[in-house]
């Protein structure tokens, strides 16, 4: 059977949807080294040709399928499903948008659907295309894979899908998360970040959705209530987000 993946977040920045792609060719590729040699299902990586290549760790083992466009509006419109009808790809898997007149079943994997349930946090052209290219494959895909039973509901209630069609399945954990020891572990951040106070830590991208307005006026409740020695460490890309964050900080004492 030929699967075809919509491979071109592998070659873009590093996002949770990237980090969905990735693990789950990589644990794709495991497999079919376990389990057997002949017989295997043929997947198809489909890119988009002017963007830099993806790491070789994410594509070992599959074919790589460069499909030409104009844009990367072209590229979901018209030159993929072109490209799907030619190689006679059986099934389809993509995230959250479907490419329209496809010639085979469409799965998509969906994360959440915080573009219609909180619409205050996105751009109003951002918001409109997703929702739009979801409410398109709520009701052409063929299977809908929701990460959590929390954001079935809601694509069940928002999109009025059949509760058959979407499936849970929760993404896997990478290999790197697992038990270290804690004293070296300690040495190593002390060494490299000079970090040798005991402290709470939230790692990721720092838009308003994150709420990390939040977290700081929690841990500055904490710090007044509680004789915490910890303080609060934020990890992420800072944007239009950091003086206001700096500057929260600097008025609750936060450190």
């Amino acid at each position: 059977m030929k699967v075809a993946i919509d491979a071109r977040l592998l070659q873009g920045r590093f996002t949770g949807d990237r980090t969905y792609w990735r693990g789950l060719l990589c644990g794709l590729s495991k497999l079919r080294q376990e389990v057997c040699t002949g017989g295997l299902d043929e997947y198809i990586l489909y890119t988009f040709p002017k963007m830099p290549p993806a790491q070789p760790a994410e594509t070992h083992g599959f074919q790589i399928r460069p499909v030409k466009a104009f844009t990367w509006r072209d590229w979901s419109l018209w030159a993929f499903p072109r490209a799907l009808k030619a190689d006679g790809v059986d099934v389809c898997h993509v995230q959250y948008s479907i490419p329209p007149f496809a010639p085979c079943p469409v799965i998509t994997s969906v994360h959440d659907i915080s573009f219609r349930v909180r619409p205050e946090f996105f751009r109003f052209k951002d918001r409109f295309l997703l929702d739009k290219g979801m409410r398109y494959a709520a009701k052409y895909s063929a299977k809908i894979l929701a990460i959590s039973e929390f954001t079935k509901s809601e694509i069940v209630s928002a999109y009025r899908v059949s509760d058959q069609k979407v499936e849970v399945v929760y993404p896997g954990v990478d290999e790197k998360f697992r038990p270290l020891d804690k004293e070296k572990s300690k040495e190593l951040v002390r060494q490299k970040y000079g970090m040798a106070y005991p402290y709470v830590i939230s790692v990721g991208v720092l838009p308003p959705r994150k709420n990390i307005p939040c977290l700081i006026q929690a841990f500055a409740c904490l710090k007044q209530t509680e004789a915490v020695e910890h303080k609060l460490v934020i990890v992420g890309k800072l944007g239009n987000e950091e003086a206001s964050l700096r500057d929260l900080m600097s008025r609750l004492a936060v450190s």
